[in-house]
């Protein structure tokens, strides 16, 4: 295990340990009797990224629609509904055929 240490060796060498941790960006294990005690980690850790933050979901209609004005909104589902209303009905293809 590479990344154990025992305490001893970690008080003999922690300039060492230090510098190791921090250069390499890896975590140490410091052990004591042979178990896992203490981890020794980098501050900052410049390998991960930031998670992207998930927009929060809209609470209601009305900010779902955002800068849209009333007036807007009206105009564009009357033209959606005039559209699909003016459609020719599509054949339904029956899947027993």
């Amino acid at each position: 295990m590479k990344n154990h240490i025992s305490l001893a060796q970690a008080q003999a060498h922690l300039p060492d340990l230090v510098e190791e941790v921090v250069e390499k960006g890896r975590r140490k294990v410091i052990t004591r009797n042979g178990k896992p005690a203490v981890i020794v980690s980098p501050a900052k850790r410049t390998s991960r990224r930031k998670r992207p933050q998930t927009p929060k979901p809209k609470k209601n209609l009305v900010e779902a629609m955002g800068n849209w004005r009333s007036d807007e909104l009206y105009e564009s589902i009357m033209e959606a509904h005039r559209i699909m209303r003016s459609e020719k009905p599509r054949p339904v293809h029956k899947l027993d055929e």
